[in-house]
């Protein structure tokens, strides 16, 4: 746009918008420094309006003959296209992550949010309003809006078009507590659940730079086919939950009761048996919540790995096991609801019903307290043979005191000893006698015989 006027003019003139940027680029290029920028952004004027565009360029000297710089050369290529493509692009893509099997969708439309919060440009301000009787009646949440006059302009906008099956163009109202930065015109995006019609409507605004173009308004359409199919999907897996639940809801009342009344832990779920696929709880019951700490709410729809431990080599073990015989048998470690490990007994079949359709029920104990009376018990056979080694030791010992004491007794009281030795043979039986009395303490123990600990001054012993 600013050929062939721009022919024989200053630059600073002819791109005065970017001076800025433009005049330390020259003065580099200009001192023999040459300049290369990938996607670089600039604001341009384009038809009198200031707009958002990205180059990738190339600047370098000219030089003359007698070698000093008589110019610049400039080789640019308006990338903005690709940019903005590649950021709407990646926008998409979060938002069909949030289709997260089992999520509500509540989670889903926070899931959108953020994900449009991360694309200030083209997502410069949003209103989501969730629909009542058939009508957009109130705000879920906003980027950029949050005066309920705001509010109001933009709902009575979408009321009028709510019938509309596509996207429907609004006007940003006049008063906006963010400032300039949103443009002037917005598009309604009404949102439709497979056999609901419009459940919600999404009104988007660009930021000002960014020009309201044909592949805005595409990339707006794919937002709206995004939300739908991530919605399509959260919902069909929420059927699906209870559709399944539905029909255990079927089984015989005999089995629901037992189901509900039963005192181990019990998790229904579905699976298709193998040990690297997913596992979706189904149903719990009241002692599976008691002994985990949940409620029914928090497990039902939610991930196997919600309560085991993923990376425990024992229930990667457990789950090739049921795979391969169709049961496990066994010891397992489960996730209680503050994270901490809890043992339990397991049993875990596999199941398949006349649908086809193949479950899994699992049954489980707490076995802390076996495991507590096993070590308990493990700990008196270890000092039960403690006791039995220190029997036989101390017996053999006092034998061995008996035969010194009785010779030590009878070199004290030999007459034909001097006086040296039997002071020595004295000492000899005073010492044996006091091993007597050790050893006897020791019998003591090994015959669990109650011992009475009395205060000693050892100064005096």
């Amino acid at each position: 746009t600013k050929h062939p006027s721009a022919l024989g003019c200053p630059a600073m003139e002819t791109w005065s918008e970017i001076k800025d940027f433009l005049a330390p680029a020259l003065t580099g290029v200009l001192q023999g420094k040459p300049l290369t920028q990938t996607d670089y952004p600039l604001l341009l004027n384009r038809n009198g309006k200031i707009a958002e565009h990205h180059y990738t360029f190339a600047y370098s000297a000219l030089k003359g003959g007698d070698g000093r710089v008589s110019g610049v050369m400039s080789i640019a290529s308006d990338t903005s296209i690709n940019v903005r493509s590649a950021r709407r692009i990646a926008t998409l893509d979060r938002i069909a992550e949030t289709a997260r099997p089992g999520a509500a969708p509540s989670e889903l439309w926070d899931g959108v949010r953020q994900a449009l919060t991360k694309n200030r440009r083209d997502i410069a301000g949003a209103v989501l309003f969730a629909h009542h009787d058939g009508k957009p009646r109130s705000v879920t949440w906003s980027i950029g809006f949050s005066s309920p006059r705001e509010f109001e302009s933009l709902q009575s906008q979408v009321v009028r078009s709510h019938k509309s099956r596509r996207q429907v163009k609004v006007l940003r109202p006049k008063q906006t507590s963010s400032g300039l930065e949103i443009g002037d015109l917005g598009i309604a995006l009404p949102l439709r659940a497979r056999g609901q019609g419009a459940i919600a409507t999404l009104v988007v605004f660009p930021h000002e730079l960014v020009p309201v173009t044909r592949r805005l308004l595409g990339f707006y359409n794919g937002l709206r086919h995004s939300c739908e199919r991530s919605l399509e999907i959260v919902t069909a897996n929420r059927d699906e939950i209870n559709a399944l639940r539905n029909e255990l809801a079927e089984v015989d009342i005999r089995y629901q009761l037992l189901f509900e009344s039963l005192g181990e832990g019990v998790i229904y779920s579905a699976t298709e048996g193998f040990s690297a696929e997913s596992e979706k709880i189904l149903a719990v019951n009241a002692s599976c919540c008691r002994v985990l700490g949940y409620t029914n709410a928090e497990l039902t729809g939610s991930a196997r790995d919600k309560i085991f431990f993923p990376e425990d080599p024992m229930l990667e073990a457990a789950l090739l096991q049921r795979e391969q015989f169709g049961v496990f048998r066994g010891e397992l470690k489960l996730r209680r609801s503050d994270g901490s490990p809890i043992w339990v007994d397991l049993t875990s079949n596999l199941m398949t019903n006349d649908a086809g359709r193949r479950h899994a029920v699992t049954i489980f104990r707490d076995a802390t307290q076996r495991k507590e009376l096993e070590n308990n018990a493990k700990l008196a056979e270890r000092l039960e043979a403690l006791g039995q080694l220190t029997g036989g030791v101390a017996h053999d010992f006092n034998n061995l005191l008996t035969v010194i004491l009785g010779g030590a007794d009878e070199l004290a009281n030999n007459a034909a000893l001097g006086r040296y030795e039997r002071t020595l043979a004295s000492l000899m039986k005073s010492a044996a006698e006091r091993g007597q009395k050790l050893t006897g303490q020791l019998l003591a123990y090994a015959r669990r015989q109650e011992l009475h600990p009395r205060k000693l001054d050892i100064n005096r012993a």
